[in-house]
């Protein structure tokens, strides 16, 4: 019922799902999906609760919700936009795939140390054709390098202000 339910609502463009990326390795969850509010406005009147966003304890899910909409504007024919997880709990919220290699996007509000997200870090090493990544995040703008990958922290204002498509994955 509940996936009868989700697919009326991605024909009618309330919610859009994302599948999750796997290039067939066996400790992949294959057939999950994620799914997305098209309008904020609609989310926010599903959960009732319409507070400025000092006041909210959902930050990470209205910012996700943000980058993912943000993406799919920019999003070409030849690219396809999914997450990736494993059953061990390593996570990436985006996987951007441009040309069949897949790029990491990670959103994060805070960025409290210097070290990347585990999952993202992993994703790398599961798939080193993936050089570089990003983390759109509220005040971190800096690119560094590590284990010879390299990371772009971008801010979300950046993001909403014009990133273009060039620029999410050919810095």
């Amino acid at each position: 019922t509940v996936n009868h339910y989700l697919e009326i609502l991605e024909q009618t463009f309330i919610v859009y799902g994302v599948h999750s990326y796997s290039s067939k390795l066996a400790n992949e969850l294959k057939k999950s999906q994620k799914y997305f509010f098209y309008d904020s406005g609609i989310s926010n009147s599903f959960i009732k609760n319409f507070s400025p966003l000092s006041l909210r304890e959902d930050l990470g899910c209205i910012y996700e919700s943000l980058v993912f909409r943000e993406l799919k504007k920019k999003q070409a024919s030849n690219v396809d936009l999914r997450f990736w997880r494993t059953k061990n709990g390593d996570e990436v919220d985006f996987v951007w795939i441009e040309d069949r290699v897949a790029h990491p996007i990670e959103v994060k509000t805070t960025t409290t140390n210097d070290r990347p997200p585990r999952g993202l870090l992993k994703f790398l090493k599961t798939y080193p054709k993936a050089k570089m990544c990003q983390i759109f995040n509220l005040t971190r703008s800096e690119i560094i390098s590590v284990d010879n990958f390299v990371i772009h922290y971008r801010q979300f204002s950046d993001l909403v202000r014009g990133i273009t498509k060039n620029d999410i994955m050919n810095d």
